[in-house]
């Protein structure tokens, strides 16, 4: 009986840790005038945090200071962050001149990001290591004040 109990409580543990997802690819323009940017591309190899966003959403602006900070521990520890605008190119760039994000800004107005996961619901902060695969994905303000996010950025980070 004994046997049976560690067994189901080993396939609770399992099922219950970090969602992993299916490889992060996606295609947008970068704020800067040029040719699309492509994520496994431009990133290869290199773990990253993916915020999507858009420039009416009040969820956003609140979790912003939080992901700038983020990027100011995480950066320097070999993580890249993306901020992908899920609006039009001339919001963004008014949005950009006057609240400039600190992550690298990509457009994608062809929504190419939400045929890998579901971003209807944001802000949509994502974690992925460097095979691209995602290791946590919060939707919305996180409510665990970004315990999930900082967990997976410390086991992608380069220590």
């Amino acid at each position: 009986m004994k046997f049976y109990a560690l067994c189901l409580l080993g396939l609770l543990a399992i099922s219950c840790g970090p969602e992993r997802g299916p490889k992060v690819d996606f295609s947008a323009a970068p704020l800067k005038p040029g040719g699309d940017v492509t994520f496994s591309k431009a990133y290869a190899g290199k773990p990253a945090l993916i915020y999507a966003w858009a420039t009416w959403c009040g969820p956003c602006r609140q979790v912003a200071p939080t992901i700038e900070s983020l990027k100011e521990k995480y950066g320097p520890k070999g993580v890249s962050f993306v901020a992908v605008a899920l609006d039009d190119a001339p919001a963004v760039r008014r949005f950009e001149s006057a609240t400039p994000h600190s992550a690298d800004v990509l457009i994608d107005t062809a929504n190419t990001l939400s045929k890998v996961v579901d971003t209807t619901s944001i802000p949509m902060i994502m974690v992925v290591d460097g095979n691209h695969e995602i290791v946590a994905m919060e939707r919305g303000v996180p409510t665990d004040q970004f315990a999930t996010i900082t967990r997976a950025l410390d086991a992608v980070a380069k220590q």
